[in-house]
C-alpha cells in the first residue's frame, strides 16, 4: 500500500509541477514603474491625498470630502477578526 501512496505522491507532485509556471506571462506586472503621470509615495497620507486631488485638478468639496474620508479610515479599529494586522505601518 505504501507503494501506491507513494507513486500517488510523485503523480501529484508531477501534475502540480508546471501550475503557475506562466503566471508572470499571463498575469505578472511588466509595466517599469516610470513613465507614470504621476507616482504617489508608499501609503496614505493627508499629502498624498491633497496630491491626487490636485494633479485631478478636483473642485474644492472634493478635496475636503476626500479629506474626511481618510480622517474616517485612520479612525477605524484594527479588525481583530483574521491575521494578525498589528505589524503593518
Amino acid at each position: 500500500m505504501a507503494t501506491t501512496e507513494t507513486q500517488a505522491r510523485i503523480d501529484e507532485q508531477r501534475a502540480l509541477k508546471d501550475i503557475g509556471a506562466d503566471y508572470l506571462e499571463k498575469f505578472g506586472f511588466h509595466d517599469s514603474e516610470s513613465g507614470y503621470a504621476y507616482k504617489a509615495p508608499k501609503g496614505l497620507s493627508e499629502q498624498v491625498v491633497r496630491d491626487i486631488s490636485g494633479y485631478k485638478s478636483e473642485p474644492d468639496w472634493m478635496l475636503e470630502f476626500r479629506l474626511k474620508a481618510l480622517e474616517h479610515f485612520r479612525a477605524r479599529p484594527t479588525p481583530k477578526w483574521g491575521d494578525n494586522l498589528g505589524q503593518i505601518d
